[in-house]
């Protein structure tokens, strides 16, 4: 790719980042209708300061991309993976669902990801991966009463393994775990923490995605 495309890829990630805060709190306002629940009014979700937040992330991950892989639809589909990760995050931290439409949409793109760089076979392995990995952590959760982690954080994570594939799942997971285990640690360190707290699983799960598609454009 050009030397300094990945400048211009940052611009437009960060002009992008400027509304996803906005299309994140309508699509929570849309889940809690569906509810017949009031939405809980939180000026953050609205702020400038999450918007300033969510340009510097949107931008930086446009522009890594853009730096690390050549023009194409599998860099097109990884930005839109890193974009609708941003909304997914947000959603879940306001009012702890994970859209069913988002998760559809990153294994679609998991899907062209897939086909384009490693072919149909690699596909299918991808998706029995999936389909395996959903079963036994339904299973497990059931089994030790994993109450905590919802229908949504398990799709979610399905659509993790789809992206990445049987190839860089690895980093997507101990991205997952690292930042997960860094923040229960922190917090119960700070008492701000304990075993009965309910935190949101999207920002580890996606910080997984972000981290597996950065390794394998970089790698491939």
């Amino acid at each position: 790719m050009d030397q300094y495309i990945w400048i211009v890829f940052g611009v437009l990630g960060g002009v992008v980042g400027l509304f996803l805060p906005q299309i994140a709190e309508k699509m929570a306002l849309q889940k809690m209708r569906k509810k017949d629940l009031e939405l809980e009014s939180k000026p953050f979700y609205r702020s400038a300061q999450l918007k300033v937040y969510s340009l510097i992330w949107s931008g930086i991950g446009w522009a890594a991309c853009a730096y690390i892989y050549e023009l194409s639809l599998v860099l097109l589909c990884s930005l839109l993976i890193w974009s609708i990760g941003i909304v997914v995050v947000i959603v879940d931290v306001r009012i702890h669902i994970i859209s069913n439409e988002a998760v559809l949409l990153l294994a679609a793109l998991g899907v062209v990801i897939q086909l384009k760089l490693f072919g149909v076979k690699a596909l299918l392995m991808s998706i029995l991966l999936t389909i395996i990995v959903m079963i036994v952590l339904i299973s497990v959760g059931n089994m030790v009463g994993l109450w905590k982690v919802g229908a949504g954080d398990v799709k979610l994570i399905g659509s993790m393994v789809l992206i990445l594939g049987r190839s860089y799942i690895v980093y997507g997971i101990i991205i997952m775990a690292a930042s997960m285990g860094v923040f229960s640690l922190g917090g119960m360190m700070m008492k701000k923490l304990n075993r009965y707290s309910m935190i949101p699983f999207a920002p580890f799960i996606v910080s997984g995605i972000m981290a597996g598609i950065l390794a394998m454009l970089f790698l491939i």
